[in-house]
């Protein structure tokens, strides 16, 4: 027969907590002596002398690694910079060029992206080297054009060789000519300081040398030509060539201008060294209008001027100072009507030599005038 059922027990809830377990003194030793026992055994295999030499060897390297993979990152840190620098615009085309024709000159102001190191390296690198090259793509007809040059920067080695990219640029258009290339003859003349030194002017072979240069530049030039100089050794007097001369353009210029060859032969003649010989007394002339000189009174400094050094060949010299040249050395200026309110002007003297016979320019000087009105003049 079953046991009769515990009122008591049917009426206690299913989720009341068990009593604690309470340990003797005994039994709590022994859990703490246990526990001990596991944490001086952990202590002795974790920070024993093999697993610390382990640990510093493992150290020794890892630590190098990290710094190193953190420096890496670090300048591998994409970040944009700015840099100022100047341009040159160049034609892709043969047989054309371009220039800037933009009236705010050849710098520009861009923003550069990628990683931090190159950006600063080529920042620094555009700011104290060469121009940067623009080349305008081909096909396009002589004129004015407006033309975008942020990718056309890119393409500088200094960004492309370093994948940088330029995000922003000031200004970001720019206005450049386009011409065509043109080919010319110019005669070849000798350099005027080195003209007097020769009796009479060289042959040169050729006589004409081809110019490549823009055809807008050939048309406006006026008086363009070739110019010779002779080598320092080859300017004794007598005969001398034909012999190699270096050439150079007169009246055309830019990086656009090219001759077709650096030197001619020249065959000279080359005159005695000058003598000098100091003129003690030159008059000077006044050069005036009838008009102003009824109007003003002009009054200058001197009439004449002394001590003035003058250069020829031995027989010119020898013939001017016994007065045997047909011109007489003299010297002159000019008044005119934008002298008349000024009341003081100097003016640099004008020499008239005769023929063979020269001066340095250092060696003119310089004249001072006062100009009043006349009585009754308005």
């Amino acid at each position: 027969m079953s046991d009769p059922l515990n009122p008591t027990s049917l009426n206690r809830r299913s989720d009341t907590p068990p009593s604690p377990v309470v340990l003797r003194p005994a039994e709590r030793k022994a859990n703490a002596r246990r526990w001990a026992s596991v944490v001086r055994r952990w202590f002795r295999e974790t920070f024993s002398r093999e697993q610390l030499v382990s640990s510093l060897r493992s150290l020794i390297w890892v630590a190098p690694l990290t710094v190193l993979i953190w420096i890496y990152a670090e300048r591998e840190q994409v970040e944009p910079a700015t840099a100022q620098f100047p341009i040159e615009i160049r034609s892709g085309a043969p047989g054309q060029v371009a220039h800037l024709a933009d009236s705010r000159g050849g710098t520009v102001l861009a923003t550069i992206r990628g990683p931090k190191a190159k950006v600063s390296q080529a920042v620094e690198a555009l700011q104290a080297g060469a121009p940067v090259q623009v080349f305008v793509g081909g096909g396009r007809q002589p004129g004015f054009h407006d033309i975008e040059i942020p990718t056309l920067i890119e393409a500088d080695p200094r960004l492309r060789d370093n994948g940088l990219s330029v995000i922003g640029c000031t200004p970001p258009m720019i206005r450049v000519e386009v011409d065509t290339l043109r080919e010319d003859q110019l005669d070849v003349k000798i350099r005027p300081d080195v003209a007097p030194l020769l009796n009479g002017p060289p042959l040169f072979d050729p006589p004409r040398v081809k110019v490549a240069a823009p055809a807008s530049a050939l048309d406006k030039a006026k008086g363009a030509y070739v110019e010779a100089d002779l080598p320092p050794d080859q300017r004794s007097p007598g005969r001398h060539g034909p012999v190699s001369v270096r050439i150079s353009v007169v009246g055309l210029a830019g990086p656009d201008v090219a001759l077709r060859q650096s030197s001619v032969m020249a065959t000279f003649d080359v005159r005695d060294a000058d003598e000098r010989l100091e003129l003690n007394r030159v008059p000077i002339k006044m050069l005036i209008t009838q008009e102003i000189a009824d109007a003003y009174r002009v009054i200058p400094d001197r009439k004449f001027d002394l001590s003035v050094p003058v250069y020829g060949p031995p027989d010119l010299i020898q013939q001017l100072r016994n007065g045997d040249l047909p011109v007489k050395p003299e010297a002159n200026f000019s008044v005119t009507s934008a002298d008349v309110t000024a009341g003081k002007v100097t003016r640099k003297l004008e020499y008239v030599l005769p023929e063979g016979i020269r001066m340095l320019n250092q060696d003119k000087k310089e004249i001072t005038f006062t100009i009043t009105p006349r009585d009754g003049a308005q």
